[in-house]
């Protein structure tokens, strides 16, 4: 919430200057931005608006692109603002009441966080699976080794669980609720294990699955945005505390 970017509204404008920083297809396609329009707001959330920005608007530009370390697709970028003026009509919902907005946003987020976190899991586990079968040692595929038989059942069985939470998630969602709690135990239960199940399965496939001829370095790669975007493990779990506990 410590946003810098303003808006004023001058006439049947709104002027809005600020930069945006590590925002996904960012110079892609139309935007939605999060502006302050009341800086003597007692709290600085009751004081945030959300605006639609076309990307054609004059005074809108991409700085630059960013150079991430997974998910290598996403073209992430920031964005500068620099007297860009919209219709005061692309003000979305109410003025300074952006942030609740931006709170219901998050929901779906990271039920779609828990769902990239779920599929590199899966392909984690389906390469980590493949792999022993065919890596032979002492006379025998590794995946008749009780260790890493142990290492699949575990991976398995977090993906299992993770995917559950999930459609419990969306079931929620798909029911018109806001379930924020759940989806913050979706995320971080998804990222946090998902994470353990990537390093196990570079871990099965030894010295190849530090090479980039096997997926398992890019699904732990992309996995670790996971425990990042959308809010960290760490915000996860003050938002599961204090639904539990109070404020």
């Amino acid at each position: 919430a410590r946003m810098e970017t303003k808006a004023v509204l001058e006439g049947d404008e709104w002027g809005i200057n600020g930069k945006k920083r590590f925002i996904t297809n960012g110079g892609q396609g139309q935007h939605t931005v999060w502006a302050i329009t009341n800086p003597n707001a007692e709290r600085p959330q009751k004081g945030m608006s959300c605006f639609i920005v076309p990307k054609d608007t004059k005074g809108l530009s991409v700085e630059k692109r960013h150079d991430l370390l997974g998910m290598r697709g996403v073209h992430n970028t920031q964005l500068k603002f620099e007297n860009v003026r919209v219709p005061k009509e692309n003000l979305i919902g109410k003025e300074n009441e952006g942030f609740n907005i931006l709170m219901r946003m998050f929901v779906t987020e990271r039920a779609t966080a828990t769902a990239e976190a779920t599929a590199f899991m899966l392909g984690a586990i389906e390469t980590a699976k493949k792999y022993a079968k065919e890596r032979v040692q002492f006379g025998q595929p590794i995946a008749k080794f009780q260790a890493i038989r142990f290492m699949i059942a575990d991976m398995v069985t977090i993906c299992y669980a993770a995917r559950l939470m999930l459609w419990n998630l969306c079931r929620q969602i798909d029911a018109g609720g806001n379930p924020f709690k759940e989806a913050a135990m979706s995320k971080l239960f998804a990222s946090s294990q998902g994470i353990q199940v990537c390093i196990n399965a570079l871990q099965i496939c030894g010295g190849d699955g530090y090479t980039k001829e096997y997926p398992v370095e890019r699904y732990l790669r992309d996995m670790k945005l996971m425990q990042i975007g959308g809010g960290t493990d760490q915000i996860q779990r003050l938002i599961i505390a204090r639904e539990e506990l109070g404020r």
